[in-house]
């Protein structure tokens, strides 16, 4: 490494062998920059590059990177970080173009230019201008008024993070996509090496980085993945096993599986036959217990247990309101979704024993990170269990259908279920079939409309026709009969009934476009059954007849109106 004199003037950075050198030694380009990286003092170095220019001295410990096309890098140091600073500012203002300078005001470790397709189209591949700071990616396409649609992609909560390769002519080419509540990104580099540098840091941003609960992987519902997953599986397969959370596992199997989910909780798919209940029932507390700070904090814990000294609950559930509102946002979002999965447990205690009491004996200790199991915690966290739908400003009608999820669960183990305990179902658009594949979160009040909607717009249909109407069709015994639901029509509330069939399991979803004719003919007779009852029905009775109502396979005469 050697010092050099470097100046910034008409488009190029030169240096010079000394300050009192006339002709410069060579210069950078700054047309050809399509990356500037920050190296932080307390982050290993990103990429493995062979720099074409080193440019720093012994005493340079302030170091920063310029990327160049061609596979080109520069790097640079300082022996301070204001004239690092300095030296970034003035690199970016001449980078940077000014539609889109409110990027240089971020604290970033990269800034540059990037090839991008996102939800607006991914047809063609656009020239964007990133930003990395700590784990949010911001970026613009630098057209229009740039700032204020200025793309934010938060990688704690991707739910997809993937690199692919692609054939383009005779090249390959890496691709980076990125999924974050139903929103798809995807980029890659103007060159090997850059692509390298951003894939790198975009993954150790998106990963779990310590042990405070803000640095974990974060769902959608700003709950860490490792919650999620672990009750999504113990709802789904546990909610009957006697003892739950009261058995211990196998210390080594929980240890390797809390260390997988540390690794990168996204890449955790928890399997039955794989996993073991007690296992994953050890990792959730495990995890609980292994947190920087209590779930519910250290610093509120003398507050938590004063409100015991009410003896009315209704001013107990008051004071817990205030509290739960005062913890940091992640804090109360994983407190609602494991209140909500304890709710769920107890409901069910006939069948796995455990009542409030007993989970309260078991979890206490796990959220307040104290040792043994202190009456006064216990007692806090069974009135938090028990007031689980006041605290949280969950409404009757969805403490219900919680209750009928898991009935629901119990009885057909087929389902699946999100991260969050939320129902998850396959829809398929025109055919059964792995490719046209799609999970969609069914909620209690989703219509049969929104779910093909829902479907189109994942897969980026678009409806060309007006006269063709994208529907819901309900199917049963693996194809042999079928119908449309009405566009008003609850999904969930149809779904719900397929426990009742001999195999649950042969009944699915399926999208198709249904002619606005036949939609009026069979509207007809829909309307005709509901005056009977909507729920009240068989497979698919109308007025004593079959309803078998497929586009291209529809037979004359089974769908009529009585005269």
């Amino acid at each position: 490494m050697v010092q050099r004199w470097c100046t910034l003037e008409g488009g190029f950075l030169s240096y010079y062998e000394s300050e009192q050198t006339a002709t410069a030694m060579g210069r950078m380009d700054l047309a050809e920059m399509v990356t500037l990286a920050v190296c932080r003092v307390d982050t290993p170095h990103r990429v493995s590059v062979t720099a074409t220019h080193k440019i720093t001295s012994s005493k340079a410990a302030f170091t920063f990177e310029a990327f160049l096309t061609a596979e080109r890098v520069f790097t640079f140091g300082t022996e301070t970080s204001e004239v690092r600073r300095q030296w970034l500012q003035a690199l970016a203002k001449c980078f940077v173009p000014l539609p889109v300078a409110h990027l240089r005001d971020k604290d970033y470790e990269l800034i540059g230019r990037l090839y991008f397709k996102d939800g607006h189209d991914l047809n063609f591949w656009r020239v964007g201008w990133f930003t990395l700071e700590e784990s949010n990616l911001y970026f613009s396409s630098g057209e229009g008024d740039s700032e204020s649609h200025l793309g934010l992609v938060q990688l704690k909560r991707l739910q997809e993070l993937t690199v692919s390769t692609r054939t383009v002519g005779q090249d390959k080419m890496d691709v980076l996509l990125m999924v974050e509540s139903g929103r798809t990104v995807y980029v890659h580099g103007f060159s090997r090496a850059d692509f390298s540098l951003w894939r790198g840091a975009i993954f150790r941003a998106a990963g779990t980085d310590g042990r405070a609960l803000s640095s974990q992987q974060l769902s959608k519902h700003d709950v860490p993945i490792v919650v999620e997953s672990c009750v999504a599986f113990v709802t789904q397969y546990g909610l009957a096993y006697e003892g739950i959370y009261q058995r211990n596992g196998n210390p080594q199997r929980m240890a390797q599986l809390l260390e997988s989910f540390q690794k990168d909780a996204r890449s955790v798919k928890l399997r039955v036959g794989e996993q073991q209940l007690e296992d994953v029932t050890d990792v959730l507390k495990s995890f609980l217990r292994g947190l920087e700070d209590a779930l519910l904090t250290k610093e509120l814990y003398p507050f938590w247990v004063s409100i015991l000294d009410e003896e009315a609950e209704k001013a107990r559930v008051r004071k817990y309101c205030t509290l739960i509102q005062s913890l940091p946002k992640i804090n109360r979002t994983t407190l609602g979704a494991l209140m909500q999965h304890l709710y769920r447990i107890q409901k069910c205690s006939s069948m796995n024993q455990m009542v409030t009491h007993n989970l309260a004996s078991v979890f206490s200790s796990c959220l307040f990170q104290t040792e043994g199991q202190m009456s006064q915690e216990v007692r806090v966290v069974e009135d938090l269990i028990n007031n689980f739908a006041e605290l949280f400003d969950v409404n009757e009608d969805q403490v219900k259908q919680m209750e009928t999820e898991n009935s629901f669960i119990m009885s057909w183990k087929d389902i699946t279920l999100s991260r969050a305990g939320d129902l998850i179902f396959e829809v398929y658009l025109e055919k059964k079939e792995a490719e046209n594949c799609c999970l969609i979160k069914v909620s209690p009040t989703m219509r049969s409309e929104e779910l093909a909607d829902a479907v189109l717009s994942m897969r980026n249909v678009e409806v060309l026709d007006a006269a063709d109407l994208w529907t819901t069709f309900e199917t049963i015994e693996n194809g042999e009969l079928e119908r449309p639901l009405h566009p008003k029509e609850r999904v969930l509330e149809q779904v719900l009934e397929w426990s009742a069939l001999e195999d649950p399991g042969s009944a699915f979803l399926v999208i198709k476009k249904f002619s606005a004719a036949k939609m009026a003919a069979y509207q007809k007779v829909i309307f005709c059954r509901w005056g009977k009852g909507l729920s009240q029905r068989g497979p698919f009775p109308v007025q004593g007849r079959i309803i078998q109502a497929a586009v291209g396979k529809q037979v004359p005469g089974q769908i009529h109106c009585p005269a």
